[in-house]
């Protein structure tokens, strides 16, 4: 066998690092966000964020304030969107992909400026 081969014969699919990713990692990274929080953000902005109200679905309309422990989840699953689990527990158009879009939409707003 040439070295290639057996490199992508025992490196796992691209598919298999994200589904490790999602379904090992994501409570990890919640931990050390959760950890650091206050090192990168200010008590200013995490105020103003602990203020958003979140819209988990919309037909009925539901409500629940602002929850760190989902912001850390949601933003730990940025660049997971291809893989197939995100896919199946975030389907396009669905209330649990806007509630996640909400949660990085209010991260942005608040913590990016």
């Amino acid at each position: 066998m040439e070295f290639a081969e057996v490199l992508k014969a025992t490196r796992p699919s691209t598919g298999a690092q994200h589904n490790f990713m999602y379904d090992k990692m994501i409570p990890t990274i919640q931990k050390v966000l959760g950890e650091i929080r206050d090192l990168v953000t200010t008590e200013q902005k995490r105020n103003i964020l602990e203020t958003y109200t979140m819209y988990p679905t919309s037909n009925p309309l539901t409500s629940t304030p602002f929850r760190w422990i989902e912001f850390y989840k949601y933003i730990s699953l940025s660049g997971l969107d291809e893989a197939n689990c995100f896919k199946e527990d975030f389907p396009k158009n669905s209330a649990a992909r806007s509630l996640l879009n909400q949660y990085i939409t209010a991260g942005k707003s608040e913590l990016d400026r």
